[in-house]
């Protein structure tokens, strides 16, 4: 029986080649920091910092401990100055990099069924950003931010994708055992890693990601199309304290 369905957002609810959209984020970002740090050294060591969250295994700090304590670190900079910057980045000129992603219908109806029906909803994309952007993102989806029990973000979580523990944390904090949880995504090793804990997977082929050739062991697999007509079967949960 399925509790809680879990999605990632970029390239499976959000079509979306991050690769592309990684280059004009960072560009847009770099000329907003460019006052502090020049736009080449910016860059660098922001993804630096962010591959310090992505290799961390602390647990007791959070990914936005880890990147911040690395970037600022390594550049010199004043937290408590360039912290409102980034904020005033994410609430004024991030959304603009939005303008070319346009929502898929099917999206909003398997989310708007599932929340119908009961089950647990999660937004477990990858946490490296803060929530500001993971929610324009979603609303980029054509999704409403508040369809989501938990968004998983850079500020409360403790690991990165493909990192099991990532998962193990995000059945902490809904209290469902793996068993009962469906991981819904399109990334072959970010994703489908989920089912070395026992969760069961749903491979999005519209936008999928294979970067090291993996071998593909899923559940269940195809395009939204057949993902709406697996989660129409499912039936409902009307009360998880049932089970």
């Amino acid at each position: 029986m399925i509790k809680a369905v879990l999605f990632d957002l970029d390239g499976t609810l959000l079509p979306i080649d991050m690769d592309d959209f990684l280059i004009s984020y960072l560009q847009l970002l770099a000329h907003k920091m460019e006052k502090y740090l020049e736009p080449e050294v910016f860059v660098h060591e922001l993804l630096a910092a962010t591959e310090a969250m992505i290799k961390s295994n602390d647990y007791q700090k959070t990914n936005a401990e880890v990147f911040k304590e690395a970037f600022f670190a390594a550049t010199g900079l004043d937290e408590k100055e360039l912290m409102p910057v980034f904020e005033d980045f994410y609430l004024h000129e991030y959304g603009s990099l939005g303008k070319k992603y346009k929502p898929i219908p099917i999206v909003r109806k398997i989310i708007d069924l599932l929340k119908e029906r009961g089950y647990i909803l999660v937004l477990a994309t990858n946490p490296l950003f803060p929530l500001i952007a993971i929610e324009q993102r979603i609303k980029w989806a054509g999704v409403d931010p508040e369809a989501f029990d938990l968004i998983t973000t850079y500020e409360n979580m403790h690991a990165t994708k493909p990192n099991p523990h990532y998962y193990q944390e995000i059945m902490e904090i809904i209290k469902v055992v793996p068993e009962h949880c469906l991981m819904v995504g399109n990334d072959v090793e970010e994703d489908l890693v989920a089912k070395t804990l026992g969760m069961q997977t749903f491979l999005v082929e519209d936008h999928m990601l294979n970067r090291k050739n993996l071998p593909i062991v899923t559940d269940y697999q195809g395009k939204l199309e057949i993902l709406l007509d697996f989660v129409s079967n499912l039936g409902g949960v009307k009360d998880f304290n049932e089970f």
